[in-house]
């Protein structure tokens, strides 16, 4: 696909998603990288309300965000390296947002109570930079992604899933407790409609055919994390 046909399937999708409303819109935006039950409990375990200040380090188009800023009433900050992206978190949720990869944030050291790293860790080149980076700006971080239900990583479409084991010690080596879930709740079919809605029509790239059907298998299984 050439740069122009990208920029103008993006675009498309954008406007789909924008004549949607409430919890459709952040539905497809969401798509592939959360769904209610994962994003409740993680609210939960970061003890997430009003007053609190959280990053989304490769937050997309800020479905997730909208949703736990919505629901805990605290302020989420969406930050992802496309611009598009970053365009399309502030006029879909009119959410801050800026450009950065998830290793090098433009943020001062501790200012947000807590960072989100929502399908960021099996995509990324270096987890332990990007966790770095996360310890730096956060006080506690939450991690949601698809882990390898083997005992080792799973090479997947060009990304790298780690176990939950993996995931658990890395977190454990910067934040002093860690809790883990497996998420085994699906995404609402609601939610589903409104994704295939908003992307009906637009070609999913093969590299994310590929993750489909290994999660389909059970090769790969939704975990979620958090460390304090």
């Amino acid at each position: 696909m050439s740069d122009a046909e990208f920029v103008d399937e993006a675009g498309e999708l954008l406007s789909r998603i924008e004549r949607l409303h409430g919890n459709e819109r952040i539905a497809a935006a969401c798509r592939g990288s959360a769904n209610p039950a994962a994003l409740r409990w993680l609210v939960e375990a970061l003890e997430l309300g009003p007053g609190r200040i959280v990053a989304d380090l490769g937050a997309g188009l800020g479905g997730p965000a909208e949703w736990i800023r919505s629901v805990a009433g605290c302020r989420v900050v969406a930050a992802d390296p496309s611009p598009t992206a970053v365009a399309g978190a502030r006029r879909l949720f009119g959410l801050d947002s800026v450009q950065s990869t998830a290793a090098s944030a433009p943020f001062v050291d501790g200012t947000f109570d807590a960072v989100l790293l929502l399908g960021v860790l099996s995509v990324v080149d270096a987890r332990a930079a990007v966790l770095r980076e996360a310890s730096r700006i956060g006080g506690s971080v939450g991690v949601l992604d698809y882990c390898s239900a083997s005992s080792e990583t799973s090479c997947v479409g060009g990304s790298r899933f780690p176990t939950p084991t993996d995931v658990t010690a890395e977190l454990s080596s910067m934040w002093g407790q860690v809790r883990s879930v497996r998420i085994d709740e699906p995404t609402p079919p609601s939610w589903s409609r409104a994704a295939d809605r908003a992307h009906a029509g637009i070609p999913t790239p093969r590299s994310e055919r590929d993750v489909i059907e290994a999660i389909e298998a059970g090769r790969l299984v939704a975990h979620a994390f958090v460390g304090r």
